[in-house]
C-alpha cells in the first residue's frame, strides 16, 4: 500500500500494490484547483486502475481529463477506469 498526501493536507491518494486506487480525496473547497492531479503525478507514471460507483460524474470528468480511459464494469457495476503506462499526466 502507498499513501501520498498534500503537502498542505488538501487531499491525500492512497493505492494498493497492485496501483489500483483504494481512496482519493480533494477537499471541496480545493478541487478544481490541480491538487488530484499533483496528487496523481506523486504516484508516478505506470498504470493505475480505479472503480467508480455510477454515476459520479465529477470524479468521471477528473479521471478522463488526466488521461484515464473506460475499461468495462466490474461484477458489482462499478465503471473501471485505467491508465496505461505509456500515458502521462494531461494538465
Amino acid at each position: 500500500m502507498k499513501i501520498f498526501t498534500d503537502p498542505q493536507g488538501r487531499g491525500f491518494l492512497r493505492l494498493d500494490d497492485n496501483r489500483q486506487v483504494v481512496s482519493f480525496r480533494v477537499e471541496e473547497a480545493h478541487q478544481r484547483q490541480g491538487v488530484g492531479t499533483a496528487l496523481l503525478k506523486q504516484a508516478g507514471p505506470g498504470p493505475l486502475r480505479v472503480e467508480l460507483a455510477h454515476p459520479n460524474s465529477p470524479a468521471l470528468h477528473f479521471y478522463e481529463k488526466v488521461g484515464f480511459v473506460h475499461d468495462g464494469e466490474s461484477a458489482t457495476g462499478q465503471l473501471i477506469l485505467k491508465r496505461d503506462a505509456a500515458l502521462q499526466i494531461k494538465s
